[in-house]
């Protein structure tokens, strides 16, 4: 039995392209040992994270990403046959929503218009194309009551302007760091300079990633469903379909291009 998976072709560059990934084939032993379990994969998940792992990869070595795969063959007692496994390398919820749903004043920016009439859909307080504003003038005009909470993905010239517009004791949740995702992993990246608002103010800012919070997954998971069926959270979701449109829904990520959730749908 054959499986296909995606792995790099050859060493990353600035901002992926198609050629830089090709399709491997890997020889499954079809005969199981206990604890052991067969699936078929039947959604697939593209993440910018990838990007920054990718950087860590040999030529020849596999992608890594999130799925969600039916079991077709079982030798464990938890995952009979036919029940669904969804195997996540990394999750994050819809976290505007959610926060909104905790009574915070939300601001979110977007780089298209289509988006930013996006999230006003989904409660936002204020929103704003990132692309087309002038950062400063926006945060000072219009955020003048200052930012308590921050869950950074960006990093960059945006992170540098947000931190500087917030309150004392403000609290700043570091996930990613998206814009600096393409940049040469050879050579150190330079933030602009923030320590004194940090200092001075009395930020905390602190690492965040869900495997921290594995104790209390099950039952986020279920709180987000209930307020997907109250209503509470709108899914989006961007669906290409088969194995093979992987590469340029990554891309199409790292490029903006997706409303919410990317994933790929298997044929």
């Amino acid at each position: 039995m054959e499986a296909r998976k995606w792995t790099l072709k050859q060493k990353i560059e600035g901002m992926p392209t198609v050629e830089d990934f090709v399709i491997a084939t890997e020889i499954l032993n079809s005969t199981l040992e206990d604890g052991e379990i067969l699936t078929k994969a039947e959604w697939w998940t593209v993440d910018p994270y990838m990007r920054e792992r990718a950087n860590h990869l040999s030529v020849g070595e596999m992608m890594l990403g999130g799925q969600v795969a039916r079991v077709i063959k079982s030798c464990h007692p938890q995952f009979p046959q036919g029940s669904q496994v969804i195997f996540v390398d990394y999750l994050t919820p819809t976290l505007w929503e959610y926060v909104a749903c905790q009574g915070c004043n939300v601001i979110g920016f977007a780089g298209t218009d289509d988006k930013v009439a996006w999230l006003k859909t989904l409660g936002f307080d204020q929103a704003y194309n990132y692309k087309s504003v002038d950062l400063v003038e926006t945060f000072q005009s219009n955020v003048k009551q200052g930012i308590d909470c921050y869950f950074d993905n960006v990093g960059g010239e945006f992170s540098y302007h947000t931190i500087r517009n917030m309150n004392t004791g403000g609290r700043i949740a570091l996930c990613g760091a998206i814009s600096c995702y393409n940049e040469d992993a050879s050579k150190p990246y330079f933030v602009p300079f923030v320590y004194m608002n940090l200092i001075y103010k009395g930020i905390k800012m602190e690492g965040f990633l869900v495997y921290q919070f594995a104790k209390e997954w099950l039952d986020g998971i279920s709180q987000l469903r209930d307020w997907i069926i109250e209503g509470k959270l709108q899914v989006e979701e961007t669906v290409s379909e088969g194995f093979e449109t992987m590469p340029q829904a990554f891309i199409d990520v790292l490029s903006g291009k997706n409303t919410g959730k990317q994933v790929i749908k298997a044929l």
